[in-house]
């Protein structure tokens, strides 16, 4: 979801930022403050290497769906229009469109924050600890304990 509706991984809502309209201007004020500017990219970056791996929200949209997956028939019997078979056409339709986005926003966004805030390449750091299972890694705004951990960084 972007600002005002839907927008796919390929929408740079970055420059949105640093446009103080009335509705974002309390946070274009916080990133004129250089303690706050790194956090939030610091944080985002997290963000990108946690919340929203691929993998995460690509078993979440899988779990969720074969929850409503039996219900669909009858919920389109319900309340849909068309046939069953042409709504779960367009059900299935829509959800590779989100699963194809959830696939490469990831890097997008990336690529839309460097841009964004004139940031340098970014950087890949890989976490261990010997032994394995031996501890826990706090780093930013994260704390690791399943290792090896690879985090990309600006």
């Amino acid at each position: 979801m972007g600002i005002g509706g839907w927008s796919d991984a390929n929408s740079d809502l970055i420059p949105g930022l640093f446009n103080p309209q009335e509705h974002i201007e309390p946070l274009y004020n916080l990133l004129k403050n250089p303690i706050y500017h790194d956090y939030f990219v610091n944080r985002y970056a997290d963000l990108m290497n946690s919340t929203f791996l691929p993998e995460r929200t690509l078993a979440m949209e899988d779990s969720i769906y074969n929850e409503v997956l039996p219900e669909m028939p009858r919920q389109l019997e319900r309340w849909g229009y068309g046939t069953v078979d042409e709504q779960m056409a367009t059900f299935e339709n829509y959800r590779e469109a989100l699963r194809d986005d959830f696939d490469v926003r990831a890097n997008k966004e990336r690529t839309h924050i460097k841009n964004g805030f004139g940031l340098n390449d970014k950087v890949e750091i890989t976490l261990t600890c010997s032994p394995s299972g031996a501890g826990y890694i706090k780093i930013s705004t994260l704390t690791i304990f399943d290792m090896p951990w690879n985090w990309d960084i600006f």
